[in-house]
């Protein structure tokens, strides 16, 4: 089994934030109301969302990514390349401190991104498929969605 040490790991996640949030809404009403104004609750089937990817360490966040469309491993690639290496490079410029964390999502697990990880000596941590859900970026998506909705 491998230990390591959580104070030099990089945890980074993505998250999807809906504008518009829905929840269940009961309205009292009367035989015949039913299509009355104050009786019916208007409803958005598609609304607006933005994909947002970071990371955090126990030094703090770092950038905010936001991603066009669905993150897919050509743009997860972009975000490593035009902003986290910048971010770690100033944390570890020799990038031997630190060990990256991210969850088993196919554009994290595509061969291109493995290679990238090889070429750039970036450390990641063995993360099972269907594990339970413990990277802390969780916690402030959670937060987020609050204050957001």
């Amino acid at each position: 089994m491998l230990f390591f040490n959580f104070l030099k790991v990089i945890f980074s996640d993505e998250c999807r934030l809906e504008i518009i949030t829905e929840s269940t809404e009961f309205v009292h009403r009367r035989p015949g109301e039913q299509y009355e104004e104050g009786c019916v609750v208007s409803r958005v089937k598609h609304p607006e969302s933005v994909v947002i990817w970071t990371c955090i360490s126990y030094y703090g966040p770092g950038p905010l990514y936001f991603v066009d469309g669905t993150l897919k491993q050509d743009q997860y690639l972009k975000i490593f390349k035009d902003v986290f290496l910048a971010h770690i490079d100033a944390l570890d410029p020799d990038r031997n401190i630190f060990t990256f964390m991210q969850d088993g999502a196919p554009c994290h697990t595509a061969k291109i991104i493995n290679e990238f990880f090889t070429k750039e000596k970036i450390l990641v941590l063995p993360w099972p498929g269907n594990s339970p859900d413990m990277n802390p970026l969780e916690n402030c998506w959670s937060r987020l969605k609050t204050l957001v909705y």
